[in-house]
């Protein structure tokens, strides 16, 4: 017989009829901050004892009674965050794992949510003792001083309690000390108006030796003696109790029996239990064997002395067809008074298959979404395999609870459930299924299952996706299609449209965990594919979604996946650390490390964007140590992270390793995505020892693999490499080309920080992109985000140094983009001075020389004192860019890698051949515009003019050439 669970009870029972006992009492007083095990046989009064002592001293009372169901430590969460009817951490799948940590977490907030001097009581604890022994140790540890915890039990304390036990923590109150004194049974005798003298009461007493069932049997069989031994005592119970019974008492509680509880609405479901309540009410006032558990609506519970009693009654005695169908019609009436949880194990130790299978599918996705794996994996395994093979929804849930912990089994019925919905056309079962063997292959990467085997057979029934039932399939449906296609067919025409559907799904009626989970699945689809504004555009708008909800752990580590791919994304990787650092006090709070590895690898990708190597190296030094080698995903992610890495310092040779274990591990996923990032890392490495036919080669494999990627950044990747190898061969038509391709790309979708991109290899990109005039407005958004520095002796047009300079057709300083302004007076000799270094630059100009020009009137250590003054007012002045003017050997400079000036880069372009000048758009239109502007137009100092000039003569040769 599959024993029944009964649900959470609403209040302690009702301590009507029941004895008070002052002396045990005082040992539930002195206890205050401990927990006391209440444990001898049944029929001592534990409960009893626990109820009374609630009612005398008035606690507030949380009252638990368990039962076989609560050896599913997330059942027993369930259950008692039910009575508690406090807002209490919901376990999830990933915390069986390490139970300890999430149970300490929960006891905590347990008392925490309870009165200070809240009593907790556990009651018929036996039948979980062991099953959750690391449970009873936190819940031990987490009673605060003036709460008491009190448990029930037949069993002693389990060994996870020795310690509590030698510490003083735990306190155990056996038989003996439960065993009525002589005194209590001649109170008893009183309180129920029983005549009896002393040499009676001495009788009762010695003979029953306290035991308290025995001593009310006695008081309701009149003073006739039953004994201790369980035998007699049910031959008593049958003999001399039974039969003091009418006949409809002794049916009601025949049938009351072979319920958990009897209430008003299992009275109304069954109508052969009508009168049963009021029987069992006036048995509770008068203390014989029934509690009431108070609440809205009062339960009835047989002490399971007499239950058990009448249950083996039932055995002995009914014909087996007559037992059946009783037993059929006390689980129907549980489960049509609604009850399914206490229904589903009745009903399918009756044999109503048919009954049990509505209500487990039911009951399914709450208690997967509970984590109350074990009871409905218990249920699921219940059923017959010859019933499962006919209902591919049993197989369907089966693989569910098994997917966390046993990927492998899960995969077996999941199969047959595909297989099953096939078999009987239903295609929106074998959609969902199917999308759930498609993330098994994420969660556990087996080479025969391979994301990709299902891509296909997805395609199939991919039309009954607005077949699906509820909102959370079509969200589990599309979430997976998006991972599946991304890894498997990232390219496929079909892919915007799921990307649609799961987006959609973001807006729909789901629960908060798993709408992160799409995000999460999303954001990993839109970052690998270049779709960086989206990425940022989905993160914002559920950051104010979730801002206004509580997220569990479990969810706000998934989110946090999310998070970390909008850092980048979204061109503030500098947020990353923060973003990791919340996530590990999480992941440490909670016992959730699960996505440690992922965290690390995402808050790396931020890392190695910006250039922060040695915290890049150290992450993922520490993702390296916990992934395991068959976390293929996890291996290419570190290898291509190794690689960038390298790239950032210039060590091709290790760059080269990092990049072919990354298409190793690419190949092994099977995913083009993650190969193409693999070869582009390659190609970078070639790059880097400027080996151009080896990027070539690399570049070879590249298209073919970036044609099936379907990635913008990719792609980026692909022509920016392309543009490089017509640089380096001085093929500016062609770099011109494939250069716009690339950059359109980075600005159709906002791309700030490419993977794989480097400071030095970015900014040879973004000058060459100036140089064809190509995206001007995002290239100079780019470079002034990233702080690019522009390649030395470059003097590229409209490069947003931080320190810009203007003195053709006038004179201007900006300052990380902002026009320099002045309070009160101009200062006149700083500002000179920074005009003749950008006159005379930008090579070192000889402080003799300027002393020469700016302090003509005066001599030696007069002149030298008012040039340190003035060069002191102008880094004072330039503030932050103060250091972008140097003074070393003599000499004042300029920095060209800080401070940029229109006069050197139109020098730089009247440098250049007519054919090259005219082969960048971007040059020949700059130098249009400004090869008529005057040097300084209001500058009239006597050292300006032999600059202009030589500026006249200059601009003489390149109007002949921009005027073609």
């Amino acid at each position: 017989m599959i024993p029944l669970p009964p649900p959470a009870s609403a209040g302690p029972p009702i301590a009507s009829g029941l004895l008070p006992r002052e002396r045990l009492f005082q040992r539930l007083d002195a206890a205050a901050g401990q927990a006391v095990w209440l444990v001898a046989p049944a029929g001592y009064g534990k409960s009893s004892l626990a109820a009374s002592y609630t009612q005398a001293r008035g606690h507030r009372c949380t009252w638990l009674r368990l039962s076989a169901a609560d050896t599913d430590p997330a059942s027993f969460v369930a259950h008692l965050t039910a009575v508690a009817g406090v807002r209490l951490p919901t376990p999830q799948a990933e915390h069986l794992g390490d139970i300890a940590t999430f149970a300490r977490r929960y006891f905590a907030a347990l008392f925490a949510a309870l009165p200070p001097s809240a009593l907790l009581v556990l009651d018929e604890a036996e039948v979980a003792a062991d099953a959750l022994q690391v449970l009873w140790a936190e819940a031990v540890a987490a009673v605060p001083p003036q709460a008491r915890l009190v448990v029930t039990s037949r069993a002693p304390p389990p060994p996870a309690l020795a310690r509590a036990r030698v510490e003083g923590r735990l306190l155990t109150i056996d038989a003996a000390e439960l065993a009525l004194t002589r005194d209590e049974v001649a109170a008893l005798f009183a309180q129920r108006h029983a005549r009896a003298s002393a040499a009676e009461i001495d009788a009762v007493f010695a003979h029953t030796l306290g035991w308290p069932a025995a001593v009310a049997l006695t008081l309701r069989a009149g003073g006739r003696l039953p004994t201790i031994d369980d035998d007699v005592l049910h031959d008593y119970l049958r003999h001399e109790v039974w039969p003091s019974f009418d006949e409809p008492t002794r049916q009601r509680l025949l049938l009351a029996a072979q319920l958990p509880y009897v209430d008003a609405a299992v009275e109304r479901a069954w109508p052969a239990l009508t009168g049963t309540t009021a029987v069992l009410e006036r048995f509770a006032r008068r203390g014989l064997f029934v509690l009431t558990e108070g609440g809205a609506t009062p339960r009835h519970v047989l002490h399971p002395l007499i239950r058990d009693h009448l249950r083996r009654h039932a055995d002995e005695t009914l014909p087996a067809s007559e037992l059946a169908a009783l037993r059929r019609d006390a689980a129907r009436a549980l489960a049509d008074a609604g009850d399914a949880e206490a229904a589903v194990p009745a009903l399918l130790a009756a044999g109503d298959l048919a009954r049990a299978t509505a209500a487990v599918l039911a009951l399914a996705p709450r208690f997967v979404a509970q984590a109350r794996l074990r009871t409905l994996g218990g249920w699921l395994a219940a059923f017959p395999a010859e019933w499962r093979d006919r209902e591919p929804d049993l197989e369907y849930w089966s693989g569910l609870v098994r997917v966390m912990a046993r990927p492998a089994q899960a995969r077996e019925h999941l199969l047959r459930a595909a297989a099953g919905y096939a078999a009987r056309g239903d295609d929106a079962g074998r959609l969902r299924t199917l999308a759930h063997l498609a993330y098994l292959s994420f969660v556990d990467f087996a080479p025969d299952y391979p994301i990709t085997r299902w891509l296909d057979e997805l395609h199939d029934v991919a039309p009954r996706f607005d077949a699906l039932p509820s909102a959370e399939d079509k969200a589990q449906v599309a979430m997976t299609v998006v991972y599946a296609l991304l890894v498997g067919e990232p390219a496929h025409p079909d892919l915007p449209c799921w990307r649609q559907r799961a987006l959609d799904a973001l807006q729909a009626p789901i629960g908060l965990q798993l709408r992160a989970r799409v995000a999460s699945v999303l954001g990993i689809n839109l970052l690998w594919s270049g779709l960086f504004s989206q990425l940022g555009a989905m993160h914002d708008t559920l950051a104010r979604t979730f801002s206004q909800h509580t997220l569990t752990d479990y969810a706000q580590l998934i989110w946090g996946l999310a998070q970390l791919k909008a850092c980048w994304a979204q061109g503030r990787p500098a947020d990353a650390p923060a973003v990791l650092r919340r996530l590990q006090a999480i992941a440490e709070h909670s016992g959730l490390h699960g996505l440690d590895t992922y965290h690390r690898l995402l808050a790396n990708d931020a890392q190695l964007a910006i250039g922060d190597l040695d915290a890049a190296e150290a992450l993922l030094a520490q993702a390296r140590a916990q992934m395991l080698p068959t976390q293929v995903t996890e291996v290419w992610h570190a290898a291509l992270q190794a690689a960038w890495l390298a790239l950032w310092r210039g060590d091709a040779g290790p760059a080269l390793h990092a990049a072919k274990a990354a298409i190793d591990a690419a190949r092994a996923i099977r995913s083009p995505v993650c190969e193409a990032y693999a070869w582009i890392a390659l190609a970078l490495a070639h790059r880097r020892r400027d080996s151009l036919g080896e990027v070539e080669s690399a570049l070879a494999i590249l298209r073919d693999v970036a044609s099936r990627a379907g990635s913008a950044m990719v792609d980026f990747h692909l022509h920016d490499l392309q543009a490089w190898l017509a640089r380096r061969r001085d093929a500016a038509a062609g770099e011109a080309a494939v250069l716009a391709a690339a950059m359109q790309r980075l600005a159709r979708h906002d791309i700030v920080y490419p993977v794989l991109g480097t400071a030095d290899a970015l900014a040879e990109t973004a000058a060459a992109a100036l140089a064809h005039g190509l995206e001007t407005a995002f290239v100079q958004r780019w470079i002034a985000q990233r702080r690019l520095p522009a390649p030395p002796g470059s003097h590229v047009p409209d490069w947003p140094h931080p320190l810009r300079l203007r003195v053709l057709g006038g004179f201007g300083v900006w300052l990380d983009g902002e026009p320099l302004t002045f309070e009160g007076k101009v200062q006149k000799r700083p500002l000179e001075l920074l005009q003749a270094l950008a006159v005379h630059g930008p090579a070192p100009v000889p402080v003799a020389r300027l002393v020469d020009d700016l302090w003509p009137e005066l001599d030696g250590d007069a002149a030298r004192k008012s040039f340190d003054a003035a060069l002191h007012r102008l880094r004072k002045l330039l503030g932050a860019h103060g250091a972008a003017v140097r003074l070393e050997g003599g000499a004042a400079q300029l920095d060209a890698t800080r401070a940029g000036c229109d006069l050197w880069t139109l020098r730089h372009l009247a440098d250049q051949t007519p054919a090259r000048l005219q082969a960048y758009a971007g040059w020949a239109a700059w130098a249009r515009r400004h090869a008529g502007d005057a040097l300084l137009p209001l500058q009239h100092a006597a050292w300006i003019d032999a600059a202009r000039q030589e500026h006249a003569r200059r601009m003489q040769r390149l109007a002949s050439v921009t005027d073609r």
